[in-house]
This record gives C-alpha cells, structure tokens and sequence, in this order.
C-alpha cells in the first residue's frame, strides 16, 4: 500500500498535552503572571487564553507542580471531539498526578471546523502554554480521541515544538504532502472500532516512513482508551525521551517494567489469544530497546511467533480486515439503493453472528461494521437534512434506528423533520421517545432552529421541563 493513502479523506477534533516520569527539565521563564490563580492537584474546568479570550482549556497541575518555581513539567494538550477539554482531564488526572504531567484539554476544539479554525486554537493553546507555565519545552505532546486524535496529528505535522502524539481511534487527517518534520507517534485503537483498519494501515505506513512509533489495541469500541491503555503511551513518550537524552534515564524505572515484561511474556506465551501476547511484548520491546538488555524478550517473541497458532490467528485477523474493507465499501455503496427490508435483515446477520460465535475476531469485525454503518447513517442523515431532502433523511434514519435501537438520535431527527412538515403532534412525540432513550442535550434542543416557535407550546415547555 503506498503510504500517501493514509493521509487523505479523513475527519478532526482537538487536543491533549501530558509527559511522563520523574526529572525536571530546562526551566521556562514566563513572560507574565497566570490571570487567575492556578490550584495545583485540582482541575480547573475552564482557563482562559491570555492571549486570545475566545479559547479556553480544561487544567490539571499535578501536585507538586507549583507555579512560579524551577522545576519544569512535561505537558499533554489533548482533544476531544464534541470539544469537551474536561473529558481527558477527568478520565486521566490520576495518570498525570501519577507521572508528572501537565494535562489539559481543549474546550473549542471539536469536528466540523476548517483547518484555520483548528489551527487558531491549537496556535493559541501552545503559545498560552509556552509562555504561562514552567513546561519542559523538549517534552510538548499532544493527544486526542476521534476526531480530536486527527487535530492532534495535525498539530504536531505543523508545529515542531510538539515532540510526539497520542492518537486515539483515528489516524492523520486528511494531508496532501509528505511531513515536514517527524514525530513520535503512539496510537491506540479498541478491536471494536470501526477505525481498527485505518490505524492498522497507518502503523504500516510510519514504519514505511521510518517514524518512531507504536500501535496499542485493546477490547473496546469507539472510545477514550481505558487508563491502563493510554498509561502505556504515557510510558512510551518519557521512555523515548530517556533515548534521546531528554530527560535523565531512569534506571528504577527501566528494571520494574523489564521484570514485569519478563514475567508476563513467560505467562503469555500460554494464552489462548497469541496476538494479545505479541503485542504486548512488541510495546514492551519498543520502550526498552536502547535502555536494557532485552535479548530474553526478544527471544521469546521469535518464538511466539513461529507458533503455529499466531500464524493462523495473524492470517485469519488479517483476512478479516481486507472482507472488512469490502463491507464498508459495500454498506456506503448500498445506502441511498436498499430498502429497509433488506437492511434489516443485513443488519441481523451482524447482530446474530456477534452474539452466538465463538470466533472472537469474527465478533469484533461485526460490532466494528455494526458502529462503522452507525456512522454513516449519522452523516448522511445530517447531509440530507442540511439539504431539506425530507424523504431521503427520513430513509437514512429509519436504517440509522435499526442499527441501533437504543440510540436516541434517530428519533431526535425525526422530530426535526416533522416540525418541517408542520407536524408538531409528531414532532414532539419523536422528540419524547428521544427522552425515553437518554437524550438530555437540553441545550440542543433549544437552538435547534425548528423548535424556535415552541416556546409557549405547552407540550414543548413540559418536555424541556424534563431534563435536568
């Protein structure tokens, strides 16, 4: 595959920062006082860019991080799609408590903006960090999830302060041009995602590239990696940081994951899934190469993986990545030409093949098509509503609820559309089936340009009323 592919036609979101293990680093002096006062170990929901007001960013200063001393800290600037900076910060404030980061997340960064408007706040988040915080200015890392994983990757392809990326559940964005500069890059992708396939593919195309860099899965969906998964790319940053003379090698550290690496090789060499157990001595063999001896590891991944039992599970992931391919292909093909009968009974076939095999990669590559045709639905609903193609919408839709029952936003949209029938009777009941299911954007339903002449419908204001 020629690696250009793996920077076209892809989506964004926004950013993350954090760094790893003990050591300070060179010390920034800052220009100008924080404009409010900064609490270490505690996150502060909502700081405002010096520079400019417009953008604000979630905060997590580890404790010892004191502001207005020496010593310097690694940051992490992540982003989240839907631009909620307070979501990373929450989900791993105990990771960076634990080793020595600054965390903070974008709260306007998220999908739908252009390049510019990506590149405005990320610009403004670095300069605010640059010159606000005593940050080691050779330990800069941004992450993301989504969306935010691609705004993430886009950073750090314009900016060289930025020294590595954590990519979550998506890959580059859409780039037209080879890197101007390299980057350590550790990606991480649940077998459930629907972007499984693209992160595969990038993890060959950076190897091709001679990038530094690493591909983690674990068992999830489309989603924020667990804590024990991103600590692994936490990990991974302050380990190549130690290669590269950037921070002091921490010999202690080196030794206790050499040990567990050890340890655990040994037990998972018995493992039923052997994939599981390559990957995870390949991570273990890429932070420690060049700081230890690892010839023992080495040598029983060379093992493992003249395993007769690897070999078949590599071929058999790997057959059911390229059908995978195809089904995509297919799915985008057959929406706007399938009728609803047949897409339900498509859509059985992945819902009773994933509860009944036993083939545990046959499983994950229905629930990725299952989320993958979510998606589409979701975005081609959107396009057709953004036309005013009323019936077509309502198509998408009904194929949207069958991939997903539970969902509340086929029903959210269905209650767009009928106010634009003029039917507000069932617009509103769409829109309490919507409640029913979980929907609680309150927000949202009052912008939302349909519902403007609801306000003194009593139907409407009893519904509002609902959502705390």
């Amino acid at each position: 595959m020629d690696y250009k592919e793996t920077f076209t036609g892809l989506v964004f979101s926004i950013l993350l920062i954090f760094t790893n293990s003990c050591s300070s680093g060179v010390k920034k002096a800052t220009d100008s006082p924080p404009e409010k006062t900064l609490v270490s170990g505690k996150i502060d929901e909502k700081v405002t860019c010096s520079e400019n007001p417009e953008f604000t960013y979630s905060l997590y200063l580890p404790s010892k991080a004191i502001p207005g001393t020496s010593q310097t800290w690694p940051v992490i600037i992540a982003f989240d799609p839907h631009g909620s900076g307070l979501t990373p910060v929450r989900k791993y404030r105990e990771l960076a408590e634990k080793c020595g980061y600054i965390l903070a997340g974008s709260n306007n960064s998220k999908n739908g903006q252009t390049a510019s408007e990506t590149e405005n706040i990320v610009h403004s988040l670095i300069l605010d960090f640059l010159s606000r915080y005593p940050i080691d200015t050779n330990r800069i890392y941004v992450a993301g999830f989504s969306g935010g994983s691609r705004v993430a990757s886009l950073a750090a392809l314009t900016h060289k302060e930025i020294k590595g990326v954590i990519g979550c559940g998506a890959g580059f964005p859409g780039w037209n041009q080879l890197p101007a500069q390299k980057f350590d890059y550790f990606g991480c992708v649940g077998l459930a995602d629907f972007n499984l396939n693209e992160m595969v593919r990038l993890d060959t195309s950076l190897q091709k590239m001679h990038f530094r860099h690493c591909l983690v899965t674990f068992d999830g969906p489309h989603e924020w990696p667990p804590m024990e998964i991103m600590e692994k790319g936490f990990l991974w940053l302050s380990f190549n940081a130690m290669k590269d003379g950037r921070i002091k090698k921490d010999d202690l550290l080196i030794g206790s994951i050499k040990t567990k690496m050890a340890k655990l090789a040994t037990n998972q060499m018995e493992e039923k899934n052997r994939l599981e157990s390559a990957g995870f001595l390949e991570y273990g063999l890429n932070c420690l190469e060049g700081l230890a001896n690892v010839t023992s590891i080495e040598k029983v991944l060379v093992e493992l993986k003249q395993n007769p039992g690897y070999r078949r599970q590599l071929k058999h992931r790997k057959n059911l990545l390229i059908k995978e391919q195809m089904e995509q292909k297919m799915m985008t093909d057959q929406l706007f030409v399938k009728d609803k009968k047949w897409w339900k009974n498509q859509i059985g076939k992945y819902k009773s093949t994933g509860n009944s095999s036993d083939d545990v990669e046959e499983n994950m590559k229905n629930k990725r098509l299952l989320s993958f045709l979510r998606l589409v639905c979701y975005s081609n609903a959107r396009a057709a509503l953004n036309q005013n193609n009323i019936a077509l919408s309502f198509r998408i839709i009904d194929i949207y609820e069958l991939s997903d029952p539970m969902n509340p936003e086929p029903d959210y949209l269905r209650s767009i559309l009928f106010m634009r029938e003029q039917d507000t009777v069932s617009s509103m009941a769409q829109l309490q089936k919507a409640l029913d299911k979980g929907f609680s954007d309150k927000v949202r339903i009052i912008q939302q340009n349909e519902f403007q002449g609801l306000k003194d419908y009593r139907p409407y204001f009893d519904l509002l009323q609902k959502i705390k």
